[in-house]
């Protein structure tokens, strides 16, 4: 389908904002589910660019999708103008599931898995759960949408790999400043960031979900290009992810 760039923007080195409006069903998009970008007139890039959903307005219409530049693709994308035509295909994959009761709830995010993570919490927090969060990055220098998140979050702890900001050291350094453990974790990040959260919780008793990050070609499941292994045979990441129990993931 065809969207349009309301606007674009760079919100960290390398690292851009694009908002989009136009026919889409934005009522139905679950946390932590993305879309397929097709980059010009997939002429010269064939393969449409996997981008997970950062947030969803369904009464402006509009959606917030953040991506770094990491090659020939993505820096085209980074070229586009408010009023450029986008072709994208989407909501695909399958997202976080929400609890069914209030809980305490804690959200670890790193780097580029952080934007699925907004939609997340402010579903979590409006439908009446205590959502505390970890975000981490390299560098201060790198942060972003952090009062996002300040706005529905009982908590929201930084961290820094060089310090610069919040806590130094990683997402799990950091959890020792949690207000509590939670009742259910969710995740998004790089996969030893993920593999960390996945121990941390098992050690602790917690179930939780984690959303896994794989090179996707199709993006809905028929090419098999992007599959991971878990506990009952490998699984596409695309289709049946990219949100998986950590449980179930052996990473």
């Amino acid at each position: 389908m065809d969207m349009q760039v309301v606007s674009h923007s760079c919100v960290a080195p390398g690292v851009w904002q694009m908002e989009l409006t136009g026919p889409f069903a934005y009522g139905a998009v679950q946390p932590g589910q993305f879309l397929q970008v097709l980059v010009g007139n997939g002429q010269t890039h064939v393969l449409r660019r996997p981008i997970s959903i950062g947030h969803v307005c369904s009464l402006q219409e509009r959606l917030t999708l953040v991506y770094k530049v990491v090659g020939r693709g993505t820096h085209e994308l980074s070229q586009l103008k408010a009023g450029t035509v986008v072709d994208v295909l989407g909501p695909l994959g399958q997202g976080y599931p929400l609890p069914q009761a209030s809980e305490d709830v804690v959200v670890f995010g790193g780097g580029l898995g952080i934007p699925p993570l907004r939609q997340l919490v402010e579903a979590l927090h409006d439908a009446g759960n205590r959502v505390h969060v970890i975000l981490g990055w390299a560098s201060g220098q790198d942060a972003f949408w952090i009062e996002h998140f300040s706005r529905c979050a009982e908590q929201v702890i930084p961290a820094t790999d060089d310090g610069t900001l919040g806590v130094h050291g990683t997402v799990i350094d950091a959890a020792g400043q949690l207000s509590t453990i939670g009742q259910r974790v969710y995740a998004c990040g790089p996969k030893p960031m993920l593999y960390a959260v996945q121990q941390w919780a098992a050690a602790a008793g917690i179930p939780a979900w984690i959303s896994l990050e794989e090179r996707m070609a199709c993006g809905v499941g028929a090419c098999t290009g992007c599959v991971c292994q878990t506990t009952s045979g490998m699984q596409r990441v695309c289709a049946d992810g990219p949100v998986f129990r950590a449980d179930e993931v052996i990473l």
